[in-house]
């Protein structure tokens, strides 16, 4: 907890980077340092699920109405916000959580890339004038290298851990909180303990964190609002839940204990250092350009998958468990085989 209660009183700003559902625990985290009497602002990367979302990738602050730019790629989101994606209107988990926190959050528009993004996250501290900026990773996908088999959507907790690092590169403080251990039903549990003695050896460790019945209580909050499966899993381990649980369509499964409420925190530089995977994109200009440079080595992404299930999609006009799991395998193939030819 020291690490949280040197923000005490602090002006700091809380993300949820994995994906649009990870804002409901960057809230638990938002909570906490409110309680420490900190100015805190909540928000996180508007990148909604297939079920939610179908079109393809993140949403871009260009869809987003109404919304208050910060940048080009930060904008207040208010709880009346809506994305016109394609034919469908979709209202973000960042729009959803805003009422809890004053009516506004802010979003982060992955489009334009970890070097632009950290560029910008770095102005908006200083005209926030912010002490802090605390990354909130649901599972531990911030914490893979890459070749990792039940690897499912790594790239924007890379692209955002690639800021986070940026920032304290930049002098700024910044701290990544992994969340729910493999609650995404992606790594196992096993596995990214042995990631966390990694960063530790390194000194990149900095302590856990119990939820606590009144974390569990701002989380249950959180969750009356926002639509995620994985933040959701963590409370019910807190309540005692000790098994498997399905989601994405039943082509993962989570192991719930008591551990998988905890909140690990970590210097992001440390986890950038002993990361390949951040470290090969943390200069790209687009995320087109970050998903291209972890096809180099080998990593197929979440937008990879959401562009091969939107033609099973638009073919069928649905999709199952079973079109998952194919369009995943075809997709590791086709990008097995663009690996192997040869250049030039």
């Amino acid at each position: 907890m020291e690490e949280l209660l040197k923000l005490r009183g602090k002006r700091v700003l809380v993300l949820g980077v994995g994906g649009g559902g990870d804002v409901a625990s960057a809230y638990l985290i938002y909570s906490w340092l409110e309680a420490l009497g900190a100015r805190a602002w909540l928000g996180g990367v508007a990148w909604e699920r297939f079920p939610i979302d179908p079109q393809p990738g993140p949403i871009s602050l260009s869809e987003l109405s109404p919304v208050k730019p910060l940048s080009k790629g930060l904008g207040w989101a208010f709880s009346s916000t809506i994305a016109k994606r394609g034919a469908r209107l979709v209202r973000p988990q960042v729009a959803r959580i805003a009422k809890l926190v004053g009516g506004r959050a802010l979003a982060v528009d992955l489009w334009l890339g970890p070097a632009r993004l950290a560029e910008e996250l770095r102005e908006a501290a200083g005209r926030l004038k912010l002490s802090s900026v605390v990354g909130v990773d649901v599972g531990g996908d911030a914490l893979a290298k890459g070749p990792e088999g039940g690897l499912w959507s790594p790239l924007a907790d890379q692209v955002m851990l690639a800021c986070l690092a940026k920032l304290k590169e930049a002098g700024h403080e910044a701290l990544l909180a992994v969340h729910g251990l493999g609650v995404d039903g992606e790594l196992d549990v096993g596995y990214l303990v042995r990631r966390l003695g990694e960063v530790a050896a390194a000194g990149g460790y900095l302590g856990a964190v119990g939820m606590g019945r009144d974390g569990a209580e701002a989380l249950r909050r959180a969750l009356s609002t926002v639509v995620t499966e994985s933040s959701a899993l963590t409370l019910e381990a807190f309540r005692g839940v000790a098994e498997a649980r399905p989601l994405r369509w039943a082509t993962r499964r989570a192991k719930l204990s008591v551990l998988s409420s905890l909140t690990f925190l970590l210097d992001p530089l440390k986890v950038f250092e002993l990361s390949p995977m951040a470290r090969s994109m943390a200069g790209a200009a687009s995320l087109e350009e970050a998903n291209e440079r972890l096809h180099e080595l080998g990593v197929y992404t979440e937008l990879d998958l959401e562009r091969d299930l939107y033609e099973v999609w638009r073919v069928k006009g649905r999709v199952g468990r079973a079109d998952v799991l194919a369009a995943r395998r075809e997709g590791l193939r086709r990008l097995r085989e663009a690996r192997a030819e040869p250049r030039g």
